[in-house]
């Protein structure tokens, strides 16, 4: 099988065939490729090498796509067995996974100030395993960006309690951005960038993190119907597609206006 530029061709018993794809990136390429191949023929085992993050967390999402007993993947030193992965963690955590991915941050949806992937995801497998709510809101996120107030606490508790034994106390506690933006404000007297953003802000992050997730989440398909950035946390600017940032102020007016800087020239970065 080759996947080449917008064509899929294999040779099966001595028949070359085609089939159109319109993958722009080689990671849902991969994927579409091998549930087109292990659709046709049977497998014992599937091995992929990559060490690629997002390749990871793609394999593990469609591992049930993957007609084949195992899948393999290996990486610059040794190799994952992702079948027994998905068996461990169970279809809808694998999901969940891969949308935490997309919220958490990628090349193109951002990522949480001060907050590496590494503490996201060591937090929800040590501590929100147990969350079927979390867990549910972020497997059905994959198909609709509606439904937050889980993945909104989650967020919130991460920003709130920095020890996991302080979070496993708080366990499924009900949090709201706005409201845990005051309380580190007021409490700890935490700076703008080291707090979480605004509900406003978090609303548009959410939309380009669900317009990546819709195409992650649709890979296994040869063809991907598009959908337009616009309605997706994006402006077209000039033929540039510019990340809408909020549209809610980031604090009161007064608030704002007691803030100090150490900017020189006209230019306030602070307040960019």
């Amino acid at each position: 099988m080759i996947a080449g530029n917008r064509t899929t061709h294999w040779s099966l018993n001595g028949t070359v065939s085609n089939e159109v794809n319109n993958h722009e990136e080689a990671d849902t390429l991969l994927i579409s490729c091998l549930v087109l191949a292990t659709g046709m023929i049977e497998c014992s085992a599937v091995d992929v090498y990559s060490a690629d993050t997002d390749v990871f967390l793609l394999l593990l999402s469609h591992s049930n796509r993957i007609n084949c007993q195992k899948l393999y993947m290996h990486l610059v030193k040794g190799w994952v067995d992702l079948t027994c992965v998905n068996s461990k963690l169970g279809d809808d955590c694998s999901n969940a996974l891969l949308s935490l991915h997309a919220i958490t941050g990628t090349d193109t949806t951002g990522k949480f100030d001060g907050k590496s992937k590494e503490f996201w995801f060591r937090r929800f497998l040590t501590v929100e395993l147990g969350n079927k709510s979390l867990i549910e809101e972020l497997t059905k996120f994959q198909e609709s960006p509606e439904e937050s107030t889980a993945i909104e606490s989650f967020i919130c508790r991460g920003y709130l309690y920095k020890s996991v034994k302080e979070a496993r106390r708080k366990f499924g506690e009900s949090n709201e951005l706005n409201s845990c933006r005051y309380s580190l404000f007021t409490k700890k007297q935490l700076e703008g960038e080291r707090l979480p953003p605004t509900k406003g802000a978090f609303r548009y992050h959410l939309l380009r993190a669900f317009f990546q997730l819709y195409i992650w989440h649709s890979s296994y398909l040869s063809t991907v119907e598009p959908k337009d950035p616009c309605n997706y946390g994006w402006n077209d600017e000039d033929g540039q597609f510019v990340a809408s940032m909020s549209d809610t102020d980031i604090a009161p007016n007064k608030v704002v206006d007691l803030m100090a800087c150490r900017c020189k020239g006209d230019i306030c970065f602070i307040l960019i």
